[in-house]
């Protein structure tokens, strides 16, 4: 009798293909992207041969990258009929989302019943799923390349679009866009969209004052018009006055559910402890922008690994890369994020670790006027320095920036400048005479004549406040060789006659023979002697 024929386990009939429409709703709220509308929406065609198509939106928290992303989509979705997919890649507190739980989302999107598998058999049936299909899926938050590649679909006849904060460059073939903050014009024409024409024609300086204090980051400026909106008796300038409330600059940004402190907050908690130290640091800085040594400084490390933290906070997206001058880039910290360093800055710095991180600031400062002026001037300009600490640059970091010196100084001369207002702000009166002393002889090759008075009249300040005897000869030497150079001769006078005794005083004899070189030149060109003249003060 012939054995029974083995039963033949029946094959489960293929699931329907489902369509899914998955995208958000749009943003109503969208200006000046016109630009980027159009270049990634030609990139993103789909149906080609070459590989799917892939472009990435990136950009800072605020920027709009998600209301870009959903807007691109939506109008290019005709281009994809067999759907649109759309994941967020992190979660409500900013972490990553487990890759398996995205694709087993997208999988049940597609139809396809929910099994258990690893990350990559999840994604091979995610491949399998949209062969031949023409898919366009929206990666929102990636966090980093990881994360996409096992997302992607195999298929070219596909598109994907992916927003992050960081530039994800290793994804390759991917068009990279990366959003900036909205021009005054576009940045007006959305609060016109928020609060009409009219509210907003009616107060051009106080639009003006909100754009800058919202940085002009959408989600900023849409917090801001929704809230005029709300409070149609508040006046554009009510809400500028409580934007410039440092201690509240942030907290005025919040209504309803939009909040622009927690996704600053999410940049920041991923990168590395020393990069945030390093990003709260640079608030300390007093001015717009700030050359890439100064990292070193102000973490106390004299080597490259300061740097690196400063690399670190552009990649994520918290210190911008600015002005290209001199043997180097500057950097900027955009204004919402310059609030918030301010604000960790109180919270974890104490009173003691700001000013010893601002002492070796400004003692870099003067190690490299002083070298600078060396190396520029020396020998033709001498100087009395002081005992003010230095903070030495390694010796290949400062060849590498003063190997043209006039041209660095003239690249920091408002940095500078402003270090000698801050050694004197923070009452380092030796520091800030040293400083200012040094600086003349750059000054006055590059005949800025101005910057040398004003330093000078500052740390004059500083030194009498303080009683610094030598500091104040140094000074008003240097301010009477200032009244030389411009021939105002009689006040010079005056100067060195305050300023010889003070030398002759504590014994300073370098001080004292450059006073009295300065005397002999009065007397040539008949100016009269300052011994004998009406002191200047």
């Amino acid at each position: 009798m012939d054995a029974p024929a083995p039963r033949i386990a029946a094959v489960p009939a293929p699931a329907p293909a489902v369509t899914p429409r998955m995208l958000p709703a749009a943003n109503p709220y969208l200006a000046g992207r016109d630009d980027v509308v159009t270049t990634v929406s030609g990139q993103l065609r789909g149906g080609g041969t070459d590989g799917v198509t892939t472009a990435v939106l990136a950009g800072r928290a605020g920027v709009g990258k998600t209301a870009l992303a959903v807007s691109i989509a939506h109008r290019i979705a005709p281009r994809f009929p067999d759907g649109q997919l759309y994941a967020r890649l992190d979660d409500e507190h900013g972490d990553p989302v487990r890759a398996e739980a995205v694709l087993e989302r997208l999988l049940r999107a597609l139809g396809v019943p929910a099994a258990a598998g690893s990350r990559d058999e999840l994604a091979a049936r995610l491949r399998s799923t949209l062969a031949g299909r023409r898919v366009l899926m929206v990666l929102d938050g990636a966090v980093d390349e990881a994360q996409v590649l096992s997302l992607l679909p195999g298929s070219a006849t596909c598109g994907v679009l992916v927003t992050s904060r960081h530039r994800l460059t290793g994804l390759s073939g991917a068009k990279v866009v990366e959003l900036a903050e909205l021009t005054i014009q576009h940045a007006t024409e959305l609060l016109i969209r928020l609060l009409g024409i009219a509210r907003v024609s009616a107060e051009p300086a106080a639009t003006y004052d909100l754009i800058d204090l919202c940085g002009g980051l959408p989600l900023a400026l849409r917090i801001a018009g929704e809230r005029l909106a709300a409070r149609p008796h508040w006046s554009i300038a009510e809400l500028t006055e409580r934007l410039g409330d440092e201690q509240r600059h942030l907290d005025e940004l919040s209504h309803g559910p939009l909040d622009v402190r927690p996704g600053i907050a999410t940049a920041c908690d991923r990168v590395g402890p020393s990069a945030q130290r390093l990003f709260r640091l640079l608030t300390l800085l007093d001015g717009p922008d700030f050359p890439t040594w100064v990292a070193g400084p102000l973490l106390g490390d004299p080597g490259h690994g300061a740097v690196d933290e400063l690399e670190t906070l552009v990649d994520a997206q918290l210190v911008d890369v600015g002005r290209r001058s001199g043997p180097g880039a500057h950097y900027r910290i955009p204004k919402l994020l310059r609030s918030y360093a301010q604000e960790l800055l109180a919270r974890e710095e104490t009173p003691a670790t700001r000013a010893a991180a601002v002492n070796r600031l400004l003692g870099a400062w003067l190690h490299l006027a002083e070298q600078a002026h060396s190396r520029a001037v020396g020998q033709s300009v001498p100087v009395v320095h002081g005992d003010a600490e230095r903070w030495p640059l390694p010796a290949p970091l400062t060849d590498q920036l003063l190997r043209r010196p006039l041209e660095w100084f003239e690249a920091e001369r408002a940095g500078v400048v402003r270090a000698v207002g801050q050694a004197a702000e923070l009452g380092s009166a030796e520091l800030c005479w040293d400083l200012a002393g040094t600086l003349a002889g750059l000054m006055q090759a590059r005949d800025h004549l101005e910057d040398w008075r004003e330093t000078h009249t500052t740390a004059l300040a500083a030194c009498r406040r303080t009683g610094d005897r030598r500091g104040e000869a140094v000074i008003l030497h240097s301010l009477g060789t200032l009244d030389m150079v411009e021939q105002r001769y009689n006040e010079a006078s005056g100067r060195l006659a305050l300023a010889l005794p003070a030398f002759e005083e504590i014994g300073e004899d370098k001080g004292r023979t450059l006073c009295l070189r300065s005397i002999a030149f009065l007397s040539r060109v008949g100016a009269g002697s300052p011994l004998g003249g009406r002191a200047m003060r």
